[in-house]
């Protein structure tokens, strides 16, 4: 075990921006011991000062999580998670929300909370307010949610409902500087949970992302092929560096041949047929973290037409690779997707670095020992990209906070792999 410490430099503006001191630990091990991290009690600093700055990355491997991606509803109970609906979105409260999240961890279940609540909690003369916002997300100081963030459980800050629509917001959008301010105090106090807002991707692409981690593309029948439709929201939340929650408006969204009118007028039900050619596609797709439909209804699951189709959409929601819905960040748009394999013994030694400036992150990567003419680069457990074997490769995204990467290169297409290397920001 080798350790190597490297203290980074920000600018000025960076400090600002961050509120977050740039040390980096770095660690190369050929084993599996772990970086001991300070605690309260090492540090002398209470919980609620280190809740935003402890460098955990989830980690789906060895855990009791239900397999694949996380698939529900919105307005689902926890009550109901189970090895069918394995995920859902709701509104939480410091109250309650360790409660909430005790359910869905002994279900295996992978969660998506709006933590502030209501817009109502948020909103002053109709419009988003921000500074309303994070006092409602400060309300959660004291309250350690850091378990759930690290075993996957929380899978995902869903912030806010259509920020894009102006109907919602006073007549106007929220502005895109506001949303990433907002998920910047989320940042701030959880580093590590993945921001999301109710958007499709095509809005969201619109604006250089600092501190947004996803979007949601709710797909209806009125928005054309779906094929199309998933092919464009893909490529602009890749362009963008935006990991996706996919969906279905299965109470509004469909085309008619239901026949059983929905909760607006105009609108109709999904068939069972429809969910399965619309639900397959999107949760095949590249990218995928999560998978959740607008809205559970006990009346349309009570049909045995629609409760066979979902449970196909679980099984292949189950069957993919599990995905953390933070962002890439990286440089040519790749994601992971294939998890790391279990290591063989080889001769390949790989090493880490660290360092920040004004604007990202960079790991940068150097090995020795591998012989074929491409390696496979794994990156927290899940396959990053297959890369030119010329013994280093870098790897960086827009600053995100504290985090840590744990990296290992492999032969390409083989479980003959190096070392694991982790590096840490802090």
């Amino acid at each position: 075990m080798s350790y190597s410490i490297y203290y980074a430099r920000p600018t000025t503006s960076w400090w600002r921006r961050m509120a977050i001191a740039g040390c980096i630990a770095v660690v190369s091990a050929c084993g599996s011991d772990p970086l001991n991290l300070p605690t309260e009690s090492e540090s002398g600093v209470p919980a609620t000062e280190l809740s935003g700055t402890r460098p955990v990355v989830p980690s789906f491997a060895g855990t009791s999580l239900q397999p694949g991606i996380p698939f529900g509803f919105w307005r689902l109970e926890y009550s109901q998670l189970s090895s069918d609906w394995t995920s859902l979105k709701k509104t939480g409260s410091p109250v309650s929300i360790r409660r909430d999240l005790d359910i869905a961890r002994s279900r295996g279940a992978r969660v998506f909370v709006q933590l502030a609540g209501g817009v109502k909690n948020y909103m002053t003369d109709g419009k988003f307010d921000l500074a309303k916002f994070k006092k409602m997300l400060d309300l959660y100081r004291g309250v350690d949610l850091d378990s759930y963030i690290d075993d996957g459980t929380l899978a995902g800050h869903m912030m806010i409902d259509e920020p894009n629509d102006p109907s919602n917001w006073g007549g106007k959008p929220i502005p895109y500087s506001t949303l990433d301010a907002a998920a910047q105090h989320s940042k701030l106090l959880w580093p590590n949970l993945p921001t999301l807002v109710r958007s499709k991707p095509t809005w969201l692409a619109q604006y250089r992302w600092e501190y947004l981690d996803g979007g949601w593309a709710q797909y209806a029948a009125r928005f054309g092929d779906v094929l199309r439709y998933r092919d464009i929201e893909a490529k602009a939340a890749q362009d963008a560096g935006l990991k996706i929650v996919w969906g279905l408006n299965v109470l509004d969204g469909g085309d008619g041949t239901s026949g059983k009118i929905g909760t607006k007028p105009g609108s109709y039900r999904m068939t069972p047929t429809e969910l399965l050619r619309y639900g397959k596609v999107l949760i095949e797709a590249t990218g995928s973290c999560g998978f959740l439909m607008w809205r559970y209804d006990n009346d349309y699951m009570s049909s045995s037409g629609v409760h066979t189709s979902m449970k196909t959409l679980s099984q292949t929601a189950a069957a993919r690779a599990p995905q953390s819905c933070s962002a890439s960040g990286s440089t040519d748009g790749e994601t992971g997707g294939t998890a790391s394999p279990v290591s063989s013994p080889s001769s390949i030694v790989l090493k880490v670095a660290g360092r920040v400036d004004a604007t990202k992150q960079y790991m940068m990567l150097t090995w020795t020992g591998a012989r074929a003419a491409t390696v496979d680069v794994y990156r927290n457990g899940v396959f990053w990209k297959n890369q030119l074997n010329d013994g280093r490769y870098t790897n960086s995204r827009y600053l995100p906070g504290a985090s840590r990467y744990t990296y290992r290169v492999c032969e390409v297409g083989t479980t003959t792999c190096s070392n694991e290397a982790t590096v840490v920001f802090w």
